[in-house]
């Protein structure tokens, strides 16, 4: 199994304080990402990783909660499954019904992001596309929708339409890059990344309708020993929404809300 990890240490003081809230560090915190990398919320790339979900994470478990990380980076459906099983601690994605058959979410989300529909400029749906404003107007024109293994909002929207799983997110830009398929609808902060990357990407235009808003939220796995610091964690992550220091965080990774 391919696989890459990186921790983040808590320092002297922090295992102090750990100690005497009852959290016990030595056991790190293991938090599975998805591959390939997905910036705005993170990379794991070069000693330290970054992105929204790491910076925020080594902020509010690391510093202020005392709790030691590891991070996983493993194809998305099967870090979802590693959760599911015990092997990995949490994942930070979008709450529905079948991740909270064996994870509990935070209440508040980490960070809250639009989804865009993203269409080739030669597209010859897109006099059509630019006239939608929901998912049903979308289904009527029947075009060939980009998704990716592990997308669990993309599966539940597009039942009933023409859809094209591919194995990952950056396979999907690709295909639509390549106009191997109609319609990508995903966080617009992301697939803009992804597309300024890759050969093709200035001929894919991103439309101004709102499809969602996704909300990302930390989901730790019922059989973690970390469940029980959910409420805490939602705490200082209420708090921390509120200062300046997470604002600098979206400004960092270019994210303005």
């Amino acid at each position: 199994m391919r696989r890459r990890r990186f921790c983040l240490r808590a320092s002297a003081g922090i295992l102090l304080a750990c100690l005497s809230r009852g959290v016990w560090p030595a056991v790190s915190m293991r938090i599975a990402l998805g591959e390939p990398a997905y910036l705005p919320l993170y990379d794991p790339g070069g000693r330290d990783g970054e992105g929204v979900f790491i910076d925020v994470f080594r902020e509010l478990l690391g510093r202020r909660m005392g709790v030691a990380l590891e991070f996983g980076m493993f194809p998305w459906a099967r870090a979802q499954v590693l959760v599911e099983a015990g092997q990995q601690d949490a994942i930070c994605t979008l709450a529905t019904e079948a991740r909270l058959a064996y994870a509990v979410s935070s209440r508040e989300s980490v960070i809250s992001l639009p989804n865009r529909l993203f269409v080739r400029a030669d597209n010859p749906l897109l006099p059509r596309l630019r006239q939608v404003d929901s998912i049903e107007a979308l289904r009527r024109i029947r075009p060939l929708m980009l998704g990716y293994i592990g997308n669990d909002w993309a599966r539940q929207t597009f039942v009933g339409m023409r859809v094209d799983m591919s194995g990952d997110f950056d396979s999907a830009v690709r295909k639509l890059a390549a106009g191997r398929g109609d319609v990508m609808i995903d966080d617009a902060y992301s697939v803009r990344r992804a597309l300024g990357k890759i050969e093709g990407g200035d001929r894919v235009l991103m439309l101004d309708k709102n499809f969602a808003l996704t909300d990302y939220h930390l989901l730790i796995g019922k059989r973690s020993r970390y469940v029980s610091i959910m409420d805490r964690f939602d705490i200082e992550l209420a708090r921390f929404k509120k200062e300046e220091a997470y604002r600098r965080i979206l400004r960092r990774y270019g994210v303005v809300l």
